[in-house]
């Protein structure tokens, strides 16, 4: 939801103040000065000046103005919150961004740290850390558990835990993470309404993470609810966890590995007597993969055959196709994950946040009379 006017006013002043462009004891311009300087009305202005007054951040004095209080620098210490992501410039530079402008505007420092989709990497980090005993800290972590043992001694030390994407099972802390089962019931819904009824999904298997669980709930939950039974020869299992893709495409061979997969699952989808009119992929990467598998065997997308992702990554606009996919607010994934742990660090308590996702139509999918 777009923040009301007086909100941006609060937050942008409540920034100038943080990184001391209006130092203690400062006066901050007239009402009339940031009417002119925000473009809004006076009531705006005042409006978020109460606000900072009730925060004391601010003092006014009469007929004199209205001043930075002067007690601000002992009273008001930085917060630093680490935050180690498996940096992939086509989501966490957005996540860091979103991050970052929350973090200024609110008197704290992000420190970023990049895990290079690494379990050892990440544990080493995930120890120093520890080591210098901060006040929180903000993960997305690589897997469900190769350090679970490091970050449980957060737990134990108190130090509060943000997880974005996913928890970790039998670690404690809160979540901020994309409403996954309903963007793709929302995609899904759209394709039925496009006249597919004969909708696969690829893929599945044993070691599903929450994330891909919600997306494929919201998958046979929209076929259902538009009384489509499932088809189980249109659910890709797969029985190698691929899930740690762009660990994978460090090295050729196991890039490899996963293509021939893809190209079994759709030679298995050709064969069937009716194949599926759309297939909808766990993720974009997943969906460039089967887009490539598919032309190889001559099939053009979407006019033989349509093909969706999930996330939106920067690449899905300038893919060949253009790829029909479910975008993640990433921006105000990091925004929402430094908002949650300055919660917890004030009330002690868990709080997790979901993110709205946004279907975006493209020339992967196209309309069928199958």
């Amino acid at each position: 939801m777009e923040k009301k006017l007086h909100e941006r006013v609060y937050e942008s002043l409540l920034g100038k103040i943080s990184d001391k462009t209006y130092v203690p004891g400062a006066k901050i311009p007239t009402e009339y000065e940031l009417m002119e300087e925000y473009g809004v009305s006076r009531n705006t202005v005042i409006h978020a000046i109460k606000r900072l007054e009730s925060d004391r951040i601010v003092e006014r004095k009469r007929r004199s103005g209205t001043f930075v209080c002067k007690n601000m620098a002992s009273h008001e210490k930085a917060r630093v919150i680490p935050m180690v992501l498996p940096y992939d410039s086509n989501m966490n530079a957005d996540v860091y961004e979103g991050a970052q402008e929350y973090a200024l505007a609110h008197g704290c420092v992000i420190t970023f740290y990049n895990s290079f989709h690494s379990n050892k990497t990440e544990r080493e980090i995930l120890k120093k850390l520890l080591d210098t005993e901060p006040e929180g800290l903000i993960i997305y972590p690589c897997s469900m558990y190769s350090n679970i043992d490091v970050l449980s001694e957060y737990n134990i030390r108190g130090i509060p835990l943000l997880f974005l994407d996913r928890k970790l099972p039998g670690i404690g802390g809160s979540l901020v993470t994309a409403n996954n089962e309903a963007g793709e019931r929302e995609l899904v819904n759209k394709l039925i309404a496009m006249g597919h009824r004969r909708i696969a999904f690829y893929l599945i298997h044993d070691n599903m993470l929450e994330t891909e669980q919600q997306r494929f709930f919201g998958y046979c939950n929209a076929l259902i609810r538009n009384s489509i039974p499932l088809n189980y020869n249109y659910i890709i299992r797969c029985n190698v966890d691929i899930r740690h893709r762009h660990v994978l495409a460090a090295q050729q061979n196991q890039v490899n590995v996963v293509m021939d997969i893809i190209r079994q699952s759709v030679d298995k989808l050709l064969s069937l007597e009716e194949r599926p009119t759309v297939v909808c992929c766990i993720n974009d990467e997943s969906a460039f993969m089967m887009i490539r598998a598919l032309h190889e065997r001559g099939l053009r997308v979407p006019e033989d055959i349509s093909v969706t992702g999930f996330d939106n990554l920067v690449t899905a606009e300038t893919h060949d196709p253009p790829l029909t996919t479910v975008q993640q607010n990433f921006f105000e994934m990091g925004k929402s994950a430094v908002q949650t742990i300055l919660y917890m660090l004030k009330n002690k308590a868990i709080l997790n946040t979901v993110t709205d996702t946004k279907l975006i139509l493209r020339t992967s999918t196209a309309k069928t009379s199958l």
